[in-house]
């Protein structure tokens, strides 16, 4: 503070201080040196003039669009597409009710061989699914958790007639190549997926697809849980262990439409975070910070005082009914985790007095090997079911039981129920994705099935889920990317606020165990949040209209570490027939756009397009279109493209297919889109081929010239494309292209300097070759002259030690402030890098040229001088703003024992080393055999392909990003920080006007046994560990149109059907306890016989 204060003081009392005019010359002209050079090289002012002249003679003409007509259009395109995989998922869903209930079920059936994903099968594999992935296209695989016996007698009867299956997914597919995975898992937990897929099969499979959020949304509407746990003085050991896993599976059970409490009980009750005593969302964060406290909970001791936790209990769950955004209006829920209860007439009273119209389903989950009939008939009685979990290994299967029980009113429904998930990522490598699936009810008998149908009579039973996944790049397809311009996004959110599509919602790029809980207002960045909520609230209700709201828009290939502050409209409109809300939001800058008026095109224009899209025949010269779809036909390169990916037409392949048409309007094309598209790339072809020349390119040290257009259209010319910075062709994301439409907010004359953003420290000398990373981009918008549209962005690229050599030689000032009567600022002489540090910073702090080394460009201010960038912010010559990053990822290590060996001293017997190499296979066999034991009884909570080979998961969680920003349009600062008596910073800091840029120079003077410290600001984002759940307000959401409300009228409780052929967890136990004492008493017998020798 002190420090700010003499920096403060010093401006204030030098303010007569003044520039001279040699000292104004310098960056006027440094403006004016850059301005010549991008206009002898670009040729600019005669492109402008060339444009202009369209727009008067009316080839050009500016309209205005409508927000509301363009998010009509777009909602229309998804809604069409989502519904149109329903037809495919019910073929599926039929085949199975008809193959189920036309099975007699074997209790004698043989085991038999299927197509098993984890064995190497012999049908054909197919590598065109995906770049990475294999498949058959030709019959479905199966797939047996590994916790199941793949020959259990149920497993193989399902697998009897699941094979039905097959012709159904083959005529699926063959109607819509756009499928990818197709499945149906079974009730118990036998499944079918279409392609086949061969896992590795030395891979850990704990992939179970009953605990996937596509199963149990299928099968359960929508709940509110309290989940009591017993913490009394009897739950200690392995019962404590067993009701630790069982709480945390059961939490993870729980989807995004449910909600949730969890307490623990003894002689009190103790909410587990006290500060929430309602129920909370089912989001990943929530989820996750009740598990971590469930992880903590430890010293049982106590009695259980089982009436007062039941009271409490339904006290939360009532408190839904005054409390609208902390209920689902659906089935209310308890679970009762414990190994023993006493049952009395307190019970009895609570009971009656909370439950005695029986609107709360009871599951008792039994811990241990312990027999308690009060938790069977408090679960019984009250429409639930009971469970014996005695060992780990039953924790995983055990918990899912409930499941069957919620499933019946859906079931009993007779609808046909149909869910959507929200987006996860796809453990195969698709991406990110959606599951549309349904439950499978049957009417079975005792001959069809192994279920045990109380007193014979038949019933409506849960057989499994059918789904087919959805990939979001196909639904991508359908953004109205030009209609929307640059900044510009279309999303579309579900009944809970979270996403389905938007162009911020990130791809994960590793496994995530549950996807991120990403809501619309965490992404728009409104600058009043309550608009944005707003927003969110009304799409929610399903209304239709529009909006306008002031948001700031993070640029995503910067690594959002860049933005730009717009003024939006947003309209929105629900999708009938679906839980989903679509919305478009489109900037004012863009609100007016040009296009071409096709009856003044002359032939010759649209035949010198056309042209121009085949492939320039220099190797000097790039042309390409955006990804964009211009038209809808089928190409030769499709056939190679995965079919999760949308091939996109290039520029040679459009230039086949038109140059072949007699007429455009009779094409499979947008016929405006290609009309605008073929003017633009004759009028800026024609005038590159004229005006531009690799001479003037090699004259003035330039490497690149390029022109990025509205219109989809690029040209790009380079001295040498290997170190080229490549245009990429969605050019709404290139940040040349971005960084211009953001700047024409400020001034349209302005000049761009971009470079590539890099993070981190700089390294002290160069690391790589590449010198492409050191290239400056200097743009220009061309603007249309009445409403100011973008049009195109016309550029050049140019090698950062070009500007340093200008900077050093140009950027000097002889005078020095510190003198009495001195009218400037200081002595700075940017030739002499020793004792001046001379930077130039674009308007988010990033160094473009620095008189220190060219490596330095690209990289954060903060991480070159903090201690001024720390100052310059107090001063308010730089803005702060941290965002918060909801959907962040995460690398936790996956920590493993490793085998460890040691020198050891020389033995001098054969025979002792001989023991020493049986002692030691022996016991790096029982390490191996206990690690194989504790990964099968002990899994993590979800793997998949992709997870069980990494050495890291990611896991979900939230990070804040620190951006700076220039604050002012006019700065001119000078002053000193001190850090001691003896050491002084001397500083100026000048805005270079019409640019993006500010020039610093700095001068460390302090005495030879003493430097200026470093410091270190950076602008990473920084992880949120802390458990923020009670600080976040309940976001507004909607339940779903319909409830299937599950209520404890009739009792409901299962006979326990017990496996007796195939558990396996009792042959791992056996055969893991064998082994230990196998190797125990080698290992005595090895030692006493080394003692004797010895």
């Amino acid at each position: 503070m002190e420090k700010s204060l003499f920096v403060l003081l010093l401006l204030l009392t030098k303010t007569h201080w003044t520039l001279t005019n040699d000292d104004q010359s310098i960056y006027q002209g440094f403006f004016n040196y850059a301005d010549n050079l991008f206009e002898s090289t670009t040729k600019h002012q005669l492109l402008k003039s060339t444009i202009h002249k369209q727009l008067q003679e009316g080839i050009l003409q500016e309209y205005e669009i409508n927000v509301d007509e363009i998010t009509k259009t777009f909602g229309n395109k998804i809604r069409d597409l989502l519904l149109s995989y329903l037809d495919d998922l019910n073929k599926i869903k039929y085949k199975v009710k008809s193959s189920i209930e036309s099975h007699v079920y074997d209790y004698n059936i043989q085991p038999f061989n299927y197509f098993n994903d984890k064995q190497n099968n012999s049908a054909r594999i197919e590598p065109t699914f995906s770049k990475d992935l294999k498949v058959n296209l030709n019959q479905s695989f199966a797939q047996v958790p590994t916790e199941i016996f793949k020959y259990d007698k149920k497993v193989l009867n399902d697998f009897t007639w699941l094979q039905n299956l097959d012709p159904v997914f083959l005529e699926n597919f063959k109607n819509k190549p756009t499928l990818l995975w197709q499945y149906f898992s079974s009730e118990n937990g036998a499944s079918k997926t279409f392609p086949g897929i061969n896992y590795e099969s030395d891979m850990v499979d704990m992939y179970d697809p009953r605990r996937r959020i596509w199963y149990n949304q299928a099968i359960m509407s929508p709940k509110d849980v309290v989940i009591a746990t017993d913490m009394s003085g009897s739950m200690t050991g392995t019962h404590l262990t067993i009701a630790k896993l069982v709480v945390s599976s059961l939490i993870n059970t729980l989807q995004q439409d449910d909600y949730f409490n969890v307490i623990s009980f003894n002689s009190d009750v103790d909410y587990l975070i006290p500060c929430l005593q309602n129920l909370s969302e089912a989001t990943t964060s929530n989820k996750q910070a009740f598990k971590d406290i469930v992880d903590q909970l430890d010293q049982p001791t106590g009695m259980a005082d089982f009436p007062n936790a039941l009271q409490t209990a339904f006290e939360i769950l009532n408190r839904g009914a005054t409390e609208p955004l902390a209920t689902s209006n659906c089935t209310k829920v308890m679970m009762i985790v414990s190994d023993g209860v006493t049952y009395d007439d307190r019970t009895e009273e609570v009971l009656a007095r909370y439950n005695g119209d029986k609107n709360v389903v009871i599951f008792s989950f039994i811990v241990g090997f312990t027999t308690d009939m009060e938790l069977m008939d408090v679960a019984c009685a009250n429409g639930g079911d009971y469970y014996r979990i005695q060992t780990v290994g039953n924790v995983l299967d055990g918990v899912l039981k409930y499941q069957k029980v919620l499933s019946k009113p859906i079931g009993e429904s007779g609808t046909n129920y149909v869910t959507f998930t929200p987006l996860y990522l796809d453990g195969s490598g698709l991406g990110m994705m959606t599951t549309i699936s349904t439950g499978v009810f049957a009417n079975l008998n005792n001959e069809s099935t192994s279920f045990d149908i109380d007193d014979g009579k038949s019933d409506t039973e849960l057989i499994g889920v059918a789904g087919i996944d959805i990939v979001i790049s196909l639904l991508e397809q359908h953004y109205p990317i030009q209609e929307m311009g640059v900044f510009g996004h279309a999303f579309v959110i579900n009944n809970n606020g979270l996403f389905l599509m938007h162009p911020k919602f990130k791809d994960q790029f590793g496994y995530l165990t549950d996807p991120a809980t990403v809501y619309l207002s965490e992404v728009e960045h409104t600058v009043k949040p309550e608009i944005g909520e707003m927003l969110e609230r009304r799409m929610i209700d399903g209304e239709i209209g529009c909006i306008r709201a002031e948001a700031d828009w993070l640029f995503p290939l910067s690594d959002n570490t860049q933005f730009v502050r717009l003024n939006n409209t947003y309209c929105y409109r629900p999708l009938p027939d679906t839980p989903f809300f679509a919305g478009v939001s489109i900037p004012d800058e863009n609100l007016i756009k040009t296009k071409v008026d096709h009856k003044l095109l002359p032939d010759s224009v649209i035949k010198s397009g056309i042209n121009w899209l085949k492939t320039a025949k220099v190797e000097s010269r790039r042309h390409q279109i955006a990804s964009w779809p211009f038209c809808t036909v089928d190409h030769e390169n499709m056939k190679n493209q995965p079919a999760s990916t949308h091939y996109y037409l290039t520029a040679d392949d459009l230039y086949s297919y038109l140059s072949n048409l007699h007429d455009i309007a009779d094409s499979e094309c947008d016929y405006n889109r290609v009309m605008d598209l073929l003017q633009s790339g004759s009028t800026i072809g024609n005038f590159t081929d004229q005006f531009w020349s690799l001479e003037s390119l090699d004259s003035h040290n330039v490497t690149d010239l390029f022109v990025m257009t509205t219109a989809g259209f690029t040209i790009h010319w380079s001295t040498d494309f290997n170190i080229s910075r490549l245009i990429l062709r969605d050019l709404y994301e290139d940040i040349r292209f971005t960084n211009t439409a953001a700047m024409r907010l400020n001034h349209q004359r302005n000049l761009v300097f971009t470079v590539e953003t890099k993070t981190g420290r700089p390294p002290w000398r160069q690391k790589t070759k590449n010198v492409n990373t050191n290239l400056v981009a200097i743009t220009r918008g061309i603007y249309s002259k009445e409403k100011h549209s973008l049009m195109s962005v016309i550029g050049l690229s140019i090698n950062s030690l070009t500007l340093i050599d200008y900077m050093k030689l140009n950027f000097k000032s002889d005078c020095d402030p510190i003198q009495e009567n001195t009218n400037c600022t200081f002595s700075f002489d940017c030739g002499d890098p020793e004792n001046y540090q001379c930077l130039m910073v674009d308007m988010f702090g990033y160094v473009v040229i620095s008189n220190q080394n060219h490596f330095l460009t690209g990289y954060f201010v903060g991480f070159v001088n903090g201690n001024l960038l720390q100052e310059l912010t107090e001063l308010e010559i730089f803005n702060k703003t941290v965002y918060k990053d909801t959907q962040a990822e995460c690398s936790s290590d996956q920590e493993g024992d490793q085998s460890k060996s040691s020198s050891s001293e020389l033995i001098k017997s054969m025979y002792s080393q001989a023991f020493n190499y049986v002692i030691s296979f022996l016991s790096q066999l029982s390490a191996i055999l206990y690690l194989l034991f504790t990964n099968l009884l002990f899994p993590p909570n979800e793997l998949n392909v992709s997870a069980a080979t990494a050495s890291k998961r990611n896991i979900s969680c939230i990070k804040e990003r620190p951006i700076y920003t220039l604050n002012k349009l006019s700065i001119d600062t000078y002053g000193i920080l001190e850090s001691s008596a003896n050491c002084k910073m001397y500083f100026h800091v000048k805005r270079i006007l019409e640019t993006n840029l500010i020039f610093i120079v700095t001068k460390n003077i302090c005495t030879a046994d003493e430097t200026f410290p470093a410091k270190i600001v950076s602008n990473e984002p920084v992880p949120i560990f802390e458990n923020r759940i009670c600080e976040k307000s309940m976001h507004y959401r909607l339940p779903r149109s319909k409830c299937y409300r599950s209520n404890a009228k009739e009792k409901t409780c299962f006979f326990e059907y017990t496996n007796t052929d195939g558990n396996l967890f009792f042959y791992l136990i056996l055969g893991y306890s064998g082994s230990c004492l196998f190797i125990a008493v080698v290992m005595v017998i090895m030692t006493y016989c080394r003692n004797l020798f010895y």
